[in-house]
């Protein structure tokens, strides 16, 4: 089995030769970059591993403090906009109906529906922004300041 458990997990069915395999997991097998497995990283994520083992403890508690924090403003700003697009497409349905309702009114009916399908259309768009926005994995520079920072407290050595 190979892939992302939470996603899409597959079974490997190639071959079993060293060669093939070896093709195989360079091609399709994507490690993480890590602090305590460098060999993972790709050659310009070093210089980022480099600069976080740089810091101390506290400069890694106090930017991963202010990332998270940026993370969390990004996700309520997509909540907020979600929210209120869902209330304005709230709002022009029943402004809908109410002109459903009043016969021979045409041009009014029109109009309603016109502004009650932009509002889905921004409602929706709004809906995958916030999608997009929470499924999104955390920065690499996140995830090994966390992971130095653990080791640093753990009293794990963090080699250069």
């Amino acid at each position: 089995m190979y892939g992302d458990p939470k996603k899409n997990l597959q079974l490997y069915t190639g071959e079993l030769d060293y060669e093939t395999l070896t093709k195989f997991i360079a091609e399709e097998v994507n490690l993480p970059c890590s602090a305590k497995r460098e060999m993972w990283c790709k050659d310009d994520d070093h210089a980022l591993l480099y600069n976080v083992k740089g810091m101390s403890f506290d400069q890694l508690s106090s930017k991963i403090r202010v990332m998270k924090d940026e993370m969390g403003k990004g996700i309520r700003l997509a909540e907020e906009k979600m929210d209120s697009t869902e209330k304005i497409s709230e709002m022009l349905y029943e402004k809908l109906n109410e002109a459903q309702n009043i016969p021979g009114n045409t041009k009014r009916l029109n109009d309603a529906m016109e502004a009650f399908e932009k509002a889905e259309l921004a409602r929706m768009h709004a809906e995958e922004e916030y999608k997009t926005i929470v499924t999104k994995p955390e920065p690499l520079e996140l995830r090994l300041m966390i992971e130095v920072r653990y080791m640093r407290q753990n009293g794990e050595e963090v080699m250069f």
